[in-house]
C-alpha cells in the first residue's frame, strides 16, 4: 500500500505531506486547486517521464518521496533487480527533477535508473485511466481476464499446454534446420570425406612439427654447432691447457695438504668430485660431435614435410597438434548428415504426434472458456446494472486463430452494447469514459486479474456520470476499498461520502503567490465539503444535513 507522499515545488504545491490509510481515500476540491498535482507526483515517484515544467515558478528542482508497504511478490521483483528487502517492509521511492534537466532516482537511497522505477510500478500501485482502460481494450489482455476468471482449472490445462507447445515449436525449428536441399547435403558430405582424407594422409604425430623445427635448425647451422663443439672439447679436454687437467692438478696441490686441516681435505675431494663431472660432460660433449649431420637433402625433405604440415593448418586455420582433432569433429558432423534423413522423418513423426497432442489440449481449454465466457457475461451484466447500466448487452465472441498460439487456438474480443436497441460492438469503439469507468469497476468486482496491484487509484472516475450512478459507483468502490487501499479523486458527493479518509485540496492567493495546501478533514470538514460540491461555497443548512446524511446515514 501507499503510505505516504511528500511533495515539494510541483505546480502550485509548495509542499505538501500526505498520509494515507486502508480502505478508501477520497480527494476532493474546487477545479484547479491542484488535485491533479497528487497523482502528476503519484506516478513520477512510478517512473513516468518528468517534465521540467512542472516545476513551480521561482524554483530551481522539485521533489517527490512515496513511502510503501510492498506485499511478497513486489519485494521478490525488488531483490531481482538488487534492492534488499528492508526489516519494516519499508519502501522510498524518492525522486528529483532539476531545471537543468538532471533526474535523480533512488530506491531505499540506493540510486537507480527510471526504467527500474516502471519494473515495479504496477506492482505498488494501479492507476485508473493509466492501466486499466488499456487492459479492457487489449485483445489479448482480453483473453487473459478471460483465462483469470476461469481459475485453476484452465492454469493446469494451459501449463501442461505450454509444455508441450514449446517442444513442439523446437522439434519444428530442428526440422528446419535438417531440411537443406538435398544437393546442399551431398556437397557438404563430400566436402567432410575429403577434408578428412587429406588430413589423415598427412599423418601428423605428436609435436611432429616442433622436432621438424629442431632438426631442420641443426642441418641448417651444422658447420657452426661442428666448430663450437670442437672448441668444448679441446678447452676441456683434448688442449695444452684443458679444464680437466687443470683440474686434477689443482686437487693435487690439496692433496699435499693432507693432515694440516680437514678443510684442505674436503676441497681435494670436491675437486676430484668436480673433475669427474667434467669428463662426463667432456665424454657427452665429444658423442655430440660425432652426431652433428650435414645432409643438404635430407634438410629439403624434412624442410618440405614442415611446408606441409604448416599449410595444411593454413588451411583449416589450426595449430599443428590441432590437426589430428580435425577429422573426429568431422566425423562427427558427417554422421550428422548420413543420419540425417532417418532423423527428419523421426522428427516429423513426433511433430505430428506433438501437433495431435496440442489440438486436443486446446480444444479443452477452448471448452473451459466458453464455459467461462457464459458465466462471465452474466456475471459482468448483472454487475453493470448494479452499476446503473441495467440495459447494458456485453458479449464475449471467439475466433479461432489460423495456427496454434503459446495460448491456445483462441482470439477473444470483448462487444458491448450500451443502450437497447444498439448492435454489439468492440467495446473500445463504443464505450465512453464513464462506461468504461463503470465496466473496469465491474471487471474487478469478480476477478482476480488486478490482484498484483494493492494499490487502486481512480482519477475523477466520476466523469460522465451522476445521481444514481454515481451512488452506484461509490458503493462498488467502497467495496474494492474492503479488499485493497483505494485512491479516489472526485467531484462526486456520493463517493466522497464513502470515504474513510477524506482529503481536501485547497488554494490560497495573494498577489504575489499561489499556494496549495492538502487537509485530512475530520467530521465536520467532511460535511463542510460535502455540502459545497452539492450546493456550492455557500451551503444552506438544508445542504449540510444533506452532507450529514450522506455520509452518516438518516438519524
Amino acid at each position: 500500500m501507499l503510505a505516504q507522499i511528500s511533495i515539494n515545488n510541483i505546480a502550485v504545491v509548495k509542499h505538501a505531506d500526505i498520509e494515507f490509510f486502508d480502505g478508501l481515500n477520497v480527494i476532493t476540491g474546487e477545479t484547479g486547486a491542484g488535485k491533479s498535482v497528487v497523482i502528476g507526483a503519484i506516478r513520477l515517484v512510478l517512473g513516468e517521464k518528468a517534465n521540467k515544467n512542472i516545476i513551480r515558478t521561482g524554483e530551481d528542482k522539485a521533489d517527490v518521496t512515496a513511502i510503501f508497504y510492498p506485499d511478497d511478490i513486489a519485494w521478490e521483483k525488488l531483490e531481482q533487480l538488487g534492492i534488499e528487502r528492508t526489516e519494516d517492509d519499508t519502501l522510498l521511492i524518492f525522486r528529483e527533477i532539476s531545471a537543468n534537466g538532471r533526474n535523480v532516482c533512488r530506491i531505499n537511497g540506493i540510486i537507480c535508473q527510471i526504467s527500474m522505477l516502471k519494473e515495479i510500478a504496477d506492482l505498488l500501485i494501479n492507476i485508473h485511466g493509466q492501466q486499466d482502460t488499456q487492459l479492457l481494450n487489449d485483445e489479448s489482455k482480453q483473453l487473459e481476464i478471460l483465462d483469470n476468471r476461469a481459475g485453476e482449472e484452465i492454469k493446469t490445462k494451459l501449463s501442461e499446454y505450454d509444455k508441450i507447445y514449446t517442444k513442439y515449436k523446437q522439434t519444428e525449428q530442428i526440422i528446419k534446420e535438417l531440411s537443406e536441399s538435398e544437393e546442399k547435403r551431398k556437397y557438404e558430405t563430400e566436402l567432410l570425406e575429403f577434408q578428412i582424407n587429406e588430413i589423415e594422409m598427412l599423418a601428423v604425430a605428436e609435436n611432429e612439427a616442433d622436432e621438424l623445427e629442431e632438426k631442420i635448425n641443426q642441418l641448417k647451422n651444422s658447420e657452426i654447432i661442428t666448430k663450437k663443439l670442437k672448441e668444448s672439447v679441446k678447452l676441456l679436454s683434448n688442449g695444452d691447457y684443458n679444464a680437466r687437467d687443470l683440474l686434477r692438478d689443482a686437487a693435487y696441490q690439496l692433496q699435499q695438504l693432507k693432515g694440516f686441516s680437514t678443510k684442505f681435505d674436503n676441497l681435494s675431494e670436491q675437486l676430484d668430485d668436480v673433475a669427474y663431472r667434467l669428463e662426463d660432460v667432456a665424454t657427452e660433449v665429444s658423442s655430440q660431435l660425432y652426431e652433428v649431420e650435414t645432409n643438404p637433402a635430407e634438410l629439403e625433405s624434412l624442410a618440405d614435410r614442415l611446408y606441409a604440415i604448416r599449410s595444411m593448418c593454413n588451411k583449416y586455420k589450426c595449430k599443428p597438434d590441432e590437426l589430428a582433432l580435425f577429422p573426429e569433429k568431422a566425423r562427427i558432423r558427417l554422421e550428422e548428415l548420413v543420419s540425417g534423413s532417418e532423423k527428419l522423418d523421426k522428427l516429423k513423426q513426433e511433430k505430428t504426434l506433438l501437433f495431435d497432442k496440442l489440438t486436443f489440449l486446446a480444444e479443452e481449454v477452448s471448452t473451459i472458456r466458453i464455459k467461462t465466457a457464459e458465466i462471465f457475461e452474466k456475471e459482468l451484466v448483472n454487475e453493470l446494472a448494479e452499476l446503473n447500466m441495467p440495459k447494458i448487452k456485453f458479449k464475449i465472441v471467439f475466433e479461432e486463430t489460423e495456427r496454434l498460439t503459446r495460448k491456445g487456438k483462441d482470439k477473444v474480443e470483448f462487444l458491448i452494447s450500451p443502450n437497447a436497441g444498439e448492435n454489439l460492438k468492440p467495446m473500445a469503439k463504443v464505450a465512453s469514459g464513464g462506461e468504461m469507468s463503470r465496466i473496469m469497476l465491474g471487471v474487478k468486482s469478480f476477478t482476480t486479474f488486478f490482484e498484483n496491484t494493492k494499490t487502486y487509484i481512480f482519477d475523477e472516475i466520476d466523469t460522465g456520470i451522476s445521481g444514481v450512478t454515481a451512488q452506484k459507483v461509490a458503493e462498488k468502490l467502497k467495496k474494492i476499498s474492503l479488499k485493497d487501499q483505494t485512491l479516489v479523486i472526485t467531484h462526486s458527493a456520493h463517493i466522497a461520502a464513502k470515504a474513510d479518509s477524506h482529503y481536501l485540496i485547497k488554494k490560497s492567493m495573494t498577489d504575489q503567490d499561489t499556494q496549495t495546501q492538502v487537509v485530512l478533514l475530520d467530521d465536520e470538514g467532511k460535511i463542510a465539503e460535502i455540502a459545497r460540491i452539492n450546493a456550492g461555497a455557500a451551503p444552506s443548512k438544508t445542504a449540510i444535513a444533506q452532507a450529514e446524511e450522506m455520509i452518516f446515514g438518516e438519524k
